[in-house]
Protein backbone atom coordinates (compact mmCIF):
# COMPACT_ATOMS: atom_id res chain seq x y z
CA UNK A 1 0.00 0.00 0.00
CA UNK A 2 3.12 2.92 0.75
CA UNK A 3 4.70 1.98 -2.47
CA UNK A 4 1.48 2.39 -4.10
CA UNK A 5 1.15 5.86 -2.36
CA UNK A 6 4.46 6.95 -3.09
CA UNK A 7 4.22 6.08 -6.93
CA UNK A 8 1.49 7.68 -7.02
CA UNK A 9 2.95 10.97 -5.55
CA UNK A 10 5.86 10.76 -8.39
CA UNK A 11 2.87 10.41 -10.94
CA UNK A 12 1.03 13.19 -9.80
CA UNK A 13 4.28 15.64 -9.28
CA UNK A 14 5.60 14.90 -12.87
CA UNK A 15 2.07 15.73 -14.26
CA UNK A 16 1.52 18.71 -12.47
CA UNK A 17 5.03 20.07 -13.31
CA UNK A 18 3.67 19.14 -16.84
CA UNK A 19 0.70 20.73 -17.15
CA UNK A 20 1.43 24.00 -15.46
CA UNK A 21 4.96 24.49 -16.63
CA UNK A 22 4.32 28.06 -18.58
CA UNK A 23 2.20 28.70 -15.42
CA UNK A 24 5.11 28.05 -13.11
CA UNK A 25 8.56 29.99 -12.12
CA UNK A 26 11.08 28.37 -13.98
CA UNK A 27 12.98 27.54 -11.05
CA UNK A 28 9.96 25.38 -10.04
CA UNK A 29 9.47 27.38 -6.25
CA UNK A 30 7.58 25.34 -3.54
CA UNK A 31 4.89 27.51 -2.44
CA UNK A 32 6.17 30.12 0.39
CA UNK A 33 9.38 27.89 0.82
CA UNK A 34 11.33 29.75 -1.64
CA UNK A 35 12.34 26.34 -2.23
CA UNK A 36 12.72 24.78 -5.83
CA UNK A 37 10.58 21.61 -6.40
CA UNK A 38 12.39 18.51 -7.14
CA UNK A 39 11.18 16.20 -9.95
CA UNK A 40 9.76 13.53 -7.66
CA UNK A 41 7.77 17.12 -5.94
CA UNK A 42 7.18 18.42 -9.67
CA UNK A 43 5.58 15.37 -10.76
CA UNK A 44 3.23 14.44 -8.30
CA UNK A 45 1.86 17.84 -8.42
CA UNK A 46 1.24 17.92 -12.28
CA UNK A 47 -2.06 15.50 -11.99
CA UNK A 48 -1.13 13.84 -15.25
CA UNK A 49 1.33 11.03 -14.16
CA UNK A 50 -0.75 9.34 -12.11
CA UNK A 51 -0.06 5.71 -13.70
CA UNK A 52 3.81 6.52 -13.82
CA UNK A 53 4.01 7.83 -9.96
CA UNK A 54 2.20 4.26 -8.89
CA UNK A 55 4.64 2.84 -10.77
CA UNK A 56 7.44 4.56 -9.72
CA UNK A 57 6.48 3.86 -6.32
CA UNK A 58 5.81 0.44 -6.59
CA UNK A 59 8.90 -0.69 -8.71
CA UNK A 60 12.06 -2.10 -7.05
CA UNK A 61 10.14 -0.98 -3.45
CA UNK A 62 10.11 2.40 -4.18
CA UNK A 63 14.15 2.61 -4.42
CA UNK A 64 13.86 4.83 -8.15
CA UNK A 65 11.74 7.54 -6.09
CA UNK A 66 14.15 7.72 -3.78
CA UNK A 67 16.63 8.17 -6.86
CA UNK A 68 14.65 11.05 -8.27
CA UNK A 69 14.56 12.65 -5.11
CA UNK A 70 18.44 12.81 -5.25
CA UNK A 71 20.82 15.67 -6.14
CA UNK A 72 20.92 14.35 -9.95
CA UNK A 73 21.31 16.46 -12.43
CA UNK A 74 17.83 13.99 -14.00
CA UNK A 75 16.91 14.31 -17.47
CA UNK A 76 13.22 12.35 -16.89
CA UNK A 77 10.77 11.58 -20.04
CA UNK A 78 7.42 11.53 -17.95
CA UNK A 79 4.65 9.61 -19.98
CA UNK A 80 1.16 10.80 -19.31
CA UNK A 81 -1.46 8.34 -18.14
CA UNK A 82 -3.18 8.58 -21.74
CA UNK A 83 0.77 7.44 -23.12
CA UNK A 84 0.47 4.56 -20.18
CA UNK A 85 -3.50 3.37 -21.35
CA UNK A 86 -1.69 3.19 -24.96
CA UNK A 87 1.14 0.83 -23.72
CA UNK A 88 -1.45 -1.29 -21.92
CA UNK A 89 -3.78 -1.45 -24.50
CA UNK A 90 -0.62 -2.80 -27.07
CA UNK A 91 0.44 -5.38 -24.17
CA UNK A 92 -3.38 -6.07 -23.47
CA UNK A 93 -2.22 -5.63 -19.39
CA UNK A 94 -4.37 -3.80 -16.68
CA UNK A 95 -1.99 -1.33 -14.76
CA UNK A 96 -2.02 -3.71 -11.99
CA UNK A 97 -0.38 -6.32 -13.96
CA UNK A 98 2.22 -3.89 -15.35
CA UNK A 99 3.13 -2.67 -12.03
CA UNK A 100 3.53 -5.77 -10.75
CA UNK A 101 5.32 -7.21 -13.90
CA UNK A 102 9.27 -7.91 -13.75
CA UNK A 103 9.85 -5.36 -16.53
CA UNK A 104 7.98 -2.68 -14.88
CA UNK A 105 11.59 -1.29 -13.55
CA UNK A 106 13.62 -1.61 -16.56
CA UNK A 107 10.50 0.19 -18.36
CA UNK A 108 10.98 3.08 -15.97
CA UNK A 109 14.63 3.77 -16.20
CA UNK A 110 14.88 3.90 -19.86
CA UNK A 111 12.64 7.25 -19.22
CA UNK A 112 15.83 8.53 -17.15
CA UNK A 113 19.24 10.38 -17.73
CA UNK A 114 22.22 10.65 -15.39
CA UNK A 115 22.75 13.99 -16.65
CA UNK A 116 20.54 17.32 -17.49
CA UNK A 117 19.38 17.91 -21.61
CA UNK A 118 17.12 20.53 -22.32
CA UNK A 119 15.43 21.57 -25.50
CA UNK A 120 18.09 24.19 -26.26
CA UNK A 121 20.94 22.07 -25.58
CA UNK A 122 19.75 20.29 -28.62
CA UNK A 123 20.54 22.96 -30.79
CA UNK A 124 23.97 22.02 -30.53
CA UNK A 125 23.77 19.09 -31.24
CA UNK A 126 23.86 16.89 -34.65
CA UNK A 127 20.56 14.58 -33.90
CA UNK A 128 19.82 11.74 -34.22
CA UNK A 129 21.99 11.32 -31.23
CA UNK A 130 21.63 7.97 -28.56
CA UNK A 131 21.92 8.84 -25.34
CA UNK A 132 21.90 6.08 -22.29
CA UNK A 133 19.45 5.81 -20.04
CA UNK A 134 19.77 4.81 -15.99
CA UNK A 135 18.36 1.11 -17.47
CA UNK A 136 21.97 1.03 -19.31
CA UNK A 137 20.19 0.64 -22.90
CA UNK A 138 20.35 3.65 -25.42
CA UNK A 139 17.37 5.56 -26.20
CA UNK A 140 17.84 7.97 -29.98
CA UNK A 141 17.00 11.59 -29.63
CA UNK A 142 15.60 12.83 -33.03
CA UNK A 143 13.40 15.26 -34.67
CA UNK A 144 10.94 13.95 -36.99
CA UNK A 145 9.76 15.84 -40.26
CA UNK A 146 7.45 18.38 -38.22
CA UNK A 147 10.60 19.78 -36.29
CA UNK A 148 9.29 18.10 -33.15
CA UNK A 149 11.75 16.37 -30.97
CA UNK A 150 11.01 12.28 -30.45
CA UNK A 151 12.61 9.87 -27.88
CA UNK A 152 12.25 6.30 -29.90
CA UNK A 153 9.00 6.87 -31.15
CA UNK A 154 7.41 9.25 -28.11
CA UNK A 155 6.91 12.38 -28.98
CA UNK A 156 7.69 15.38 -26.38
CA UNK A 157 5.01 17.47 -26.24
CA UNK A 158 5.51 20.04 -23.38
CA UNK A 159 9.63 19.99 -23.11
CA UNK A 160 11.77 21.32 -19.84
CA UNK A 161 9.61 21.50 -17.26
CA UNK A 162 12.83 22.36 -14.67
CA UNK A 163 13.26 21.08 -11.18
CA UNK A 164 15.98 21.59 -8.52
CA UNK A 165 17.34 18.31 -9.37
CA UNK A 166 16.66 17.81 -13.17
CA UNK A 167 14.28 18.78 -16.06
CA UNK A 168 11.26 17.07 -17.17
CA UNK A 169 10.13 16.38 -20.87
CA UNK A 170 6.34 15.25 -21.09
CA UNK A 171 6.23 12.84 -23.70
CA UNK A 172 2.66 11.01 -25.52
CA UNK A 173 4.15 7.40 -25.17
CA UNK A 174 6.17 4.96 -22.93
CA UNK A 175 9.48 4.15 -24.09
CA UNK A 176 9.12 0.57 -23.92
CA UNK A 177 12.03 -0.88 -26.13
CA UNK A 178 15.08 0.60 -28.30
CA UNK A 179 13.57 2.05 -31.54
CA UNK A 180 15.00 0.76 -34.71
CA UNK A 181 14.86 2.52 -38.17
CA UNK A 182 11.36 1.45 -39.11
CA UNK A 183 9.97 2.95 -35.94
CA UNK A 184 11.38 6.51 -36.44
CA UNK A 185 10.08 6.45 -40.29
CA UNK A 186 6.60 5.61 -38.93
CA UNK A 187 6.46 8.08 -36.20
CA UNK A 188 7.45 10.71 -38.86
CA UNK A 189 5.02 9.41 -40.99
CA UNK A 190 2.09 9.04 -38.98
CA UNK A 191 2.74 12.64 -37.36
CA UNK A 192 1.93 14.04 -41.47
Amino acid sequence: MAVKLIVAALVCTFAFALVHAGEMKPDMEMAGSGEMKDLVQAAVEDGRFKTLVKALQAAEGGALVEALKGKGPFTVFAPTDDAFAVLLEEKGMTPEEIIASDMLPMILKRHVLMKKIKSTDLADMELPIEVETLAGDKVKVNKNEQGEVVINDSKVIQPDVEAKNGVIHVIDRVISEMADEDAMADTDKSEN
